[in-house]
């Protein structure tokens, strides 16, 4: 039997969307975008300790703010922003892939005990709910999947999904390090493979939903923890059960980019084209505060 999802070209990725492929490549938008990457996460800052809740959406206004401004005529930023409809077949394929990838993504973090945050049952206001289920996943999207996977696509897809995963996963600390280098692996791909941003962040989203529930609604009271740890073992299970069933898609999504560059050069090109772009300065300066933040974190979990 074929499996879902597998009438996708997961070998070679899709057929890029022609304005934003001429744009990523046009002279000079990568320079006058970049930037932008440092602005959309300074801007929002002073939000975070009067309004926490519109952190997210204002970060998105920004990076919309700039590739409106940069990249017109309007298909043109939409398009640099992965706001486009997917390819056919992202959705089995993105059904039969969520249950595995928050699976091993929390599997992975297990060697540096991360566990899922525990505290008060307090019941968060709707607006943080709706900030870590849709807003904050949506900016992410956006910048990760969306304006820095375009940027690098004339790169190749290698090249844009270990560049795109390991900036994502430096912003989320040093202890979910594991988890989100995964997670944002997988996300990369199926943005490249479908051409749109949608399909992760229908994953990011239930992700999010999974954590959000799990830890401020069951975990975190001590009425709901064995009903947490249940859902917890079954959802584990259920992933587990489901990785055989979409071992075509697992073996798409974490090995067929790594053919797209012969053995012998990989390792070289991987090099040069990362260290170069570390070393362009609103990537570098976002690298060092991420950095910073991951010590910071590490020293405050420590002590």
């Amino acid at each position: 039997m074929k499996p879902v999802g597998t009438n996708c070209s997961c070998d070679s990725g899709p057929a890029e969307d022609l304005p934003s492929a001429q744009a990523a490549q046009s002279p000079g938008l990568r320079k006058r975008l970049l930037p932008w990457l440092l602005w959309s996460q300074l801007v929002p800052a002073p939000l975070a300790m009067l309004v926490p809740e519109a952190v997210a959406p204002a970060g998105a206004a920004v990076l919309g703010f700039a590739v409106a401004r940069l990249a017109p005529p309007p298909e043109q930023a939409m398009g640099l922003l992965g706001l486009r409809r997917p390819s056919a077949g992202w959705l089995p394929t993105t059904l039969i892939l969520l249950l595995p990838i928050l699976t091993w993504s929390r599997l992975v973090a297990l060697p540096l005990a991360v566990a899922v945050p525990v505290g008060e049952a307090v019941e968060p206001p709707l607006g943080s709910f709706l900030t870590l289920v849709v807003f904050a996943p949506l900016f992410e999207e956006l910048l990760f999947r969306g304006l820095l996977l375009e940027l690098w696509r004339p790169k190749g897809r290698l090249v844009a999904l270990c560049f795109t995963s390991l900036l994502f996963a430096l912003g989320h600390g040093l202890w979910l390090l594991p988890s989100t280098l995964l997670i944002g692996w997988f996300l990369g791909w199926l943005a490249w493979e479908y051409n749109s941003i949608w399909p992760a962040f229908a994953v990011h989203a239930a992700n999010n939903l999974f954590s959000t529930v799990l830890g401020r609604y069951l975990l975190g009271s001590p009425e709901g923890a064995a009903f947490g740890s249940l859902a917890v073992a079954t959802v584990l299970f259920a992933g587990l059960v489901l990785s055989f069933r979409a071992r075509a898609q697992l073996r798409s999504a974490l090995v067929a980019p790594w053919h797209d560059l012969p053995p012998g050069t990989r390792r070289r090109t991987l090099a040069t084209e990362l260290g170069a772009a570390v070393r362009l300065w609103p990537v570098a300066v976002v690298v060092v505060l991420c950095l910073i933040n991951m010590l910071s974190g590490a020293i405050a979990t420590r002590w």
